[in-house]
């Protein structure tokens, strides 16, 4: 929280936020956005620090949760095992939040986001996912894939918002400076694609040794994602939300650079939509079996938070488990969506050929139909 104090008050008093942080170090660097450094620095109140943070909190609690209700109903009966996956939820949660950062909040909007999109209101939609991207980087990958198809709601509330994230800090700094800190922060976003890993899958297995094995799980990752994460969602013309979302989760999680002990909170609403999907499933199979192991993994990531003594330390070699975990979900909902693409890609095959086989029957009954005669 002292570094998004810092990063706002600096940006309010027309100082470059991104190079001021840094002289703490890169760890302590303020890497978001302006519109961020704005509500930020408008928090900077000395006297009232402890409220301004406990409303920070409520707000980050109350987005992760607001976000969940909207996928999952808990007030209904349901397996135990899904008890045993909200509380890993809400462990992580905790965790995440007891060092104040804003991820509790960016799930709880692209959550909110997608719903919106699956109920068909397409403005807010995009524009809360729009917010979110604004705030971090992360809910990109569902603005970007939620794009497409083409839906003219969907593109003005996100651009509406985008405008809105971009002048809105003009009022308070001008338009020279808020231009000059928005080119400052793409750059900074850009060059942390390349800034060596905390804990996603390559820098979590070059710890334990096994440099090869993480660069193959890692192009692995990276490949199958782009592919099953799109294909998929151009394919269903009726999308199985929850194994989607896990999946492009788990699968940011692992690619991304910036992941760390704390960043899993992004992970932890799938460990009840994935739950109560296997409960809610008409194959005894996955109600059997599936449910169960998706709340082991979850229980085992969440559990990181008691038997690793460092557990907060993102580069403890233990912190692997978090990332064993996280491929557990994207393997399983990998095996999911692809099982689904395979079944679209034959159904649409079978259509063509009956497409193919019912045009041929017409042009036959035609030629048929003719007097040679006449």
């Amino acid at each position: 929280m002292g570094n998004y104090y810092l990063g706002g008050y600096s940006f309010i008093n027309g100082e470059n936020p991104y190079e001021i942080t840094l002289q703490n170090g890169p760890d302590n660097q303020f890497k978001w956005s302006p519109l961020f450094a704005l509500i930020m620095g408008g928090m900077v109140q000395p006297d009232e620090q402890r409220t301004i943070l406990g409303l920070w909190l409520l707000t980050g609690m109350a987005a992760f949760s607001f976000g969940l209700s909207r996928w999952c109903d808990l007030t209904r009966k349901a397996p135990f095992y899904i008890t045993f996956a909200l509380l890993a939820g809400l462990l992580d949660l905790v965790v995440s939040m007891s060092v104040n950062q804003v991820n509790a909040l960016i799930t709880g909007l692209a959550l909110l986001g997608i719903a919106e999109y699956r109920d068909g209101r397409f403005f807010s939609a995009g524009a809360i996912l729009l917010l979110g991207s604004n705030l971090k980087v992360y809910p990109i990958v569902f603005l970007i894939a939620l794009a497409f198809p083409f839906r003219t709601m969907y593109w003005i509330g996100a651009l509406s918002a985008g405008v809105v994230a971009f002048l809105l800090p003009v009022l308070f700094v001008g338009w020279s400076h808020n231009l000059e800190m928005h080119i400052a922060w793409f750059h900074l976003v850009l060059g942390e694609l390349a800034v060596d890993g905390v804990l996603d899958i390559l820098s979590a297995f070059q710890r334990l040794g096994l440099n090869s094995v993480g660069l193959a799980l890692r192009w692995l990752v990276l490949v199958t994602s782009i592919h099953t994460f799109f294909a998929y969602f151009f394919l269903a013309k009726r999308p199985d939300w929850r194994p989607w979302i896990t999946f492009g989760l788990a699968a940011m999680l692992l690619l991304s650079p910036r992941t760390e002990v704390f960043t899993y909170v992004l992970l932890a609403p799938s460990y009840v939509l994935m739950a109560s999907w296997c409960a809610e499933s008409g194959r005894g199979i996955i109600r059997s079996y599936a449910g169960p192991l998706f709340t082991v993994l979850a229980v085992a990531i969440a559990s990181c938070r008691f038997t690793d003594p460092e557990w907060y330390v993102s580069e403890s070699p233990y912190e692997v488990v978090r990332v064993v975990g996280a491929m557990g979900y994207w393997v399983l909902t990998a095996s999911i969506l692809g099982g689904e693409i395979l079944r679209l890609l034959k159904a649409g095959t079978a259509d063509s050929s009956c497409e193919e086989q019912r045009t041929l029957n017409r042009e036959t009954a035609a030629n048929n139909s003719i007097d040679p005669y006449n």
